[in-house]
């Protein structure tokens, strides 16, 4: 028995179950598919009085198309995998040394190794890759100087957990690093969630691996991952309102993802970061000569008061991105954020009014130079010989 409804949603993550409630409510065609454990009955109960079809057991995708459970097949216009996620298990258990090992490069990494720090333990970060290897080279290496600084140890470029069995008395990194074994305590694992799906043969669909881009979607298929089935570039879980991205695409026939460009990245640490659109380090080579890079600093005899901001701009002044570093990192990238959607120019920011008194020199800082630039350019020199030559 073959049925085509809007939208056939495979787990019971909550952020996928909110997708097929919204949906029904505006009358689209729903199946829900329990997969690994069926729904609570409250989300039973919900679905069913907006005429949800729901279905307890194992899905089968055989294409990106079509989906077996039980005696039906299933060919929606859009599939939602909303399994969640899990963590990769790096094969280490917790012992009872004195140091925190904290696994991960990302946001969550950074903020779990400083709260370890402040409860007082010795910490290791240790990085399967770069240290925030997503943001702003300058911001990350400030961050980087101020967790060294509060005794913090962070190994990069560390890879994988190696087995132990030729030298148990220490962990071994695939970098190269290593760790006395018995120093090891508390075990935080931040590694990047994967999604989990068991049950599902994904290998039609997908050809055997799920690579899903910003916009949840699996390359041109009409799969989407939602809910806590992939990480975002600052490494956190998309938010609920990818509903919205699902539902304008599978309801509304809208197949063009938002504009991404100016999504908030930031690392919600005391100094922390935050950045949006294009930074020094995302310029394309070949198109430097188009923007400006405009940089303030706050170096401070406190250390921990140090803030700096950097703000890319095309010729013509119009913010297209910017990084902060600092205690008000998000507060200073607010402003920013709105001209850049605005298509305002960095001048702008005269217009506005800011809660941290710390800050606004940062921002007074960026807005001035372009007419500082301007004052001192080739064309304003001329300028300026002929008006004291003919008065």
């Amino acid at each position: 028995m073959s049925v085509k409804p809007d939208l056939l949603v495979i787990g019971c993550d909550p952020v996928g179950f909110e997708i097929a409630f919204a949906a029904a409510g505006l009358g689209a065609r729903i199946v829900l598919i329990g997969q690994d454990w069926p729904p609570e009955p409250a989300h039973r109960a919900r679905l069913a009085a907006v005429g949800a079809t729901i279905i307890d057991g194992p899905a089968r995708l055989m294409g990106d198309r079509q989906v077996m459970a039980g005696e039906y097949r299933w060919a929606p216009r859009w599939i939602v995998l909303a399994n969640g996620a899990q963590r990769p298990d790096p094969g280490l258990s917790a012992g009872t040394g004195p140091i925190t090992l904290v696994l991960g490069d990302d946001s969550e990494a950074c903020t779990a190794a400083l709260a370890a720090n402040d409860a007082g333990s010795r910490v290791v970060l240790a990085c399967p890759g770069r240290f925030l290897g997503r943001f702003h080279g300058d911001s990350a290496a400030w961050l980087h100087l101020d967790m060294e600084r509060r005794g913090i140890v962070i190994l990069e470029e560390c890879g994988r957990l190696l087995g132990t069995a030729e030298a148990p008395e220490r962990v071994r990194f695939e970098g190269g690093q290593s760790l006395p074994a018995a120093d090891i305590g508390p075990v935080v694992n931040c590694l990047p969630r994967i999604a989990r799906l068991e049950g599902l043969d994904i290998g039609k669909a997908t050809g055997g691996a799920i690579v899903p881009d910003r916009g949840l979607r699996l390359g041109r298929s009409r799969i989407f991952l939602v809910g806590e089935a992939v990480a975002s570039d600052d490494g956190m879980p998309p938010a609920r309102n990818q509903a919205g991205l699902v539902l304008g695409q599978a309801l509304f026939g809208k197949r063009d993802r938002p504009d991404a460009r100016f999504d908030l990245r930031h690392v919600p640490t005391r100094p922390g970061l935050a950045e949006f659109g294009l930074t020094p380090d995302r310029l394309p080579e070949t198109e430097r000569n188009r923007y400006r890079i405009l940089r303030a600093t706050r170096a401070l005899a406190n250390p921990g008061e140090r803030a700096a901001l950097t703000v890319v701009t095309d010729r013509k002044s119009r913010v297209v991105g910017a990084a902060a570093f600092g205690q008000h990192a998000s507060e200073l990238v607010t402003p920013l954020l709105l001209l850049a959607r605005q298509g305002e120019p960095v001048t702008a920011l005269a217009a506005f009014g800011f809660s941290n008194a710390g800050d606004d020199d940062l921002l007074a800082q960026v807005a001035r130079q372009p007419l500082v630039d301007l004052v001192k350019s080739p064309a304003a020199k001329r300028l300026m010989r002929l008006r004291r030559v003919f008065g």
